[in-house]
C-alpha cells in the first residue's frame, strides 16, 4: 500500500532479519524468501573451525524464526503435522529479541520423542509448541479431544547477542554446544521409522548428555518385528559382507542364525550362495563339537 506499512510484520521481518544476521556468524545461511515460505526461514550449515583462518560447514539444520513475543507455534491439522514431522533436517526455533539484539534457539528434540507417541498411520491432528521450560509435553489422549498435542520445547539450548559474536572463540563455543545437538536429532530422524530415540538433557550454552535410549512397541507385535527387520535388512547385508570376508566360525554362525530368524519373518536378506555354503559348513562343525566335561 502506498506510503504505509503494517507496523506488527514490519517488527516480525525485523526479527527474522536480525535472526539471520545472528546465525551467520556461526553457520553458513541461506535465507528462505517470503515467497518460498512454508514453514522453514533458513536452512543453516554449522560451522566448525579448521584452522585460524578457515571454517568448515558441516552439519545442516532447519530454523524457524519468531519474535521473542511468540511463544506458540500451532500446527492446526495433520498436513501441517505430517509436514512437521517428515522434514529430514533437525527442526530449531530461533526466538529473537529485537529490544536485546539477541535469539535464544531451541531444539525440536522433545518434538522428536511425541512423534514416538504413536505409529505413521495415528499421528495426532495437532500439534502446539510451547517455547518454554515446563518439560517434554502435556498428556493428551489421541481421539478423546480436538485440542492439539502441547510440547513443551523446554530451555533454549544456546542463547546468544550481537556483542558476541565479534569473539573470536564464539564459532567454536556455538559448534561445541550446537554440534551434538544437530548430530543427536539427525540420528532420531532416521530412526524414527523404528520408533527408537535418544534422549538428552541440556543446559542453556552446555553440551547437552546423552541420559538413553526410549523405544516404543507395536500394538501387533509380529507386525512390529516384521517393521524392524525390513528396516535392519541394509545393515545385516553389509554384516554378511564382512563375516564373509574376515569372520571367524561362530560369527559366521551367529550371522546365519539371524538371517534364519529375519527369512522366518519373510525377510530376505542379500546373503550370497557362498556365504550361504560356508555358513551351513560351520553350523555343521558347531554342531559336532561337544560341549566341555
Amino acid at each position: 500500500m502506498p506510503g504505509k506499512k503494517d507496523d506488527h510484520l514490519r517488527r516480525g521481518n525485523l526479527a527474522e532479519e536480525l535472526g539471520v544476521y545472528l546465525l551467520k556468524r556461526c553457520a553458513a545461511v541461506a535465507h528462505v524468501p517470503q515467497t518460498d515460505d512454508v514453514g522453514i526461514d533458513a536452512v543453516a550449515t554449522l560451522f566448525r573451525r579448521h584452522c585460524s583462518r578457515k571454517l568448515l560447514a558441516e552439519q545442516a539444520f532447519y530454523v524457524q524464526f519468531k519474535a521473542a513475543s511468540v511463544r506458540t507455534i500451532d500446527y492446526r491439522d495433520e498436513v501441517e503435522v505430517r509436514w512437521l514431522k517428515e522434514l529430514q533436517l533437525p527442526f530449531f526455533v530461533g526466538s529473537v529479541s529485537v529490544e536485546d539484539a539477541s535469539m535464544s534457539l531451541y531444539t525440536g528434540h522433545n518434538l522428536s520423542r511425541v512423534f514416538l507417541e504413536h505409529a505413521k498411520e495415528e499421528d495426532y491432528d495437532a500439534i502446539s509448541l510451547r517455547l518454554d521450560s515446563e518439560g517434554a509435553a502435556r498428556a493428551r489422549k489421541h481421539g478423546s479431544t480436538n485440542d492439539p498435542r502441547v510440547v513443551s520445547l523446554g530451555p533454549p539450548v544456546f542463547v546468544w547477542d550481537c556483542r558476541e559474536v565479534a569473539d573470536p572463540g564464539f564459532v567454536d563455543k556455538a559448534n561445541a554446544v550446537l554440534g551434538p545437538w544437530i548430530a543427536c536429532e539427525s540420528r532420531n530422524i532416521k530412526l524414527r521409522e523404528i520408533r527408537y530415540f535418544e534422549n538428552m538433557k541440556w543446559e542453556t550454552n552446555e553440551p547437552a548428555m546423552p541420559t538413553g535410549a526410549m523405544m516404543m512397541g507395536s500394538s501387533d507385535p509380529s507386525k512390529g518385528l516384521v517393521h524392524d527387520l525390513e528396516a535392519m535388512k541394509p545393515y545385516v547385508d553389509k554384516l554378511i559382507m564382512h563375516i564373509h570376508s574376515a569372520g571367524s566360525t561362530e560369527d559366521i554362525a551367529a550371522v546365519a542364525l539371524l538371517v534364519a530368524l529375519m527369512r522366518r519373518y519373510g525377510v530376505e536378506p542379500e546373503a550370497n550362495s557362498v556365504f550361504e555354503v560356508l555358513a551351513k559348513l560351520r553350523l555343521e562343525e558347531l554342531a559336532k563339537v561337544k560341549p566341555d566335561g
